[in-house]
């Protein structure tokens, strides 16, 4: 702190010592007012900075909390967002199962009223058809779409609305278990088809390939792919 010295200037040409000793005391007082003026505007910036110093605290902790409102909220959305994401899923999911059932029933039912003229004009006589034969053999399960028989003749056919190769290998396998799992039928002369829509990756001729029938339902009917002279094989 800097203090301005007091120039002591007499105003008497022969100053007395009581003449200096009041200077003196004049120019004390004035230092001493002048460091109490200096003492209260310190303690009033003090005062101001501690102030300043509590705003900015309050601030900050305010700012805290409205950023983890801010992150909570954030949180929440997501979480909803998710949850309607995942319901809107489920319920896609199950609009397209509905719709491929919904879908798969129809092409089966537009097959099976053609399946035994079809046969019987390729020359194998059947005359009745049986539509989704679930059962279950020491704990395995299976189903068949349709099944069109006489007494000797058994033709398995699976029903897709859009052939896969994959689903070509899939019904083969089931083809080579039938006579485990349907024992009544192990004298019949037992034949695969499968009928399709669409067929992609060439799944069609793989069909054929693989001395089954393949059968195209095109509008309100369906036919036979196969060439004349194809020999099925026989299960």
């Amino acid at each position: 702190m800097t203090f301005k010295v007091v120039r002591l200037q007499m105003s008497i040409a022969n100053p007395t010592l009581e003449d200096v000793w009041q200077l003196f005391r004049e120019n004390a007082a004035q230092l001493a007012a002048k460091q109490k003026e200096n003492d209260r505007q310190f303690q009033e910036n003090d005062r101001q900075l501690q102030e300043l110093r509590q705003e900015n605290d309050r601030q900050f902790q305010e700012f805290r909390r409205e950023g983890e409102l801010f992150r909570k909220e954030i949180r929440y959305a997501i979480k909803e967002m998710s949850q309607t994401v995942a319901e809107l899923s489920q319920k896609t999911k199950e609009l397209e199962n509905l719709f491929t059932t919904q879908w798969g029933r129809l092409v089966e039912t537009l097959v099976e009223g053609t399946l035994v003229r079809i046969f019987n004009d390729w020359g194998i006589s059947v005359n009745c058809t049986l539509t989704r034969l679930k059962g279950n053999y020491q704990g395995q399960g299976y189903e068949f779409d349709i099944i069109v028989y006489n007494g000797d003749v058994l033709i398995i056919v699976e029903v897709k609305t859009t052939l896969r190769p994959n689903d070509v290998k899939k019904f083969v396998k089931k083809l080579g278990l039938v006579k485990n799992w349907l024992p009544r039928y192990a004298n019949n002369q037992i034949y695969g088809a499968m009928a399709f829509l669409h067929a992609d990756a060439g799944a069609d001729q793989m069909v054929v390939n693989k001395n089954m029938f393949a059968i195209r339902a095109t509008g309100d009917s369906a036919h036979i792919l196969n060439s004349k002279g194809f020999i099925p094989k026989v299960w």
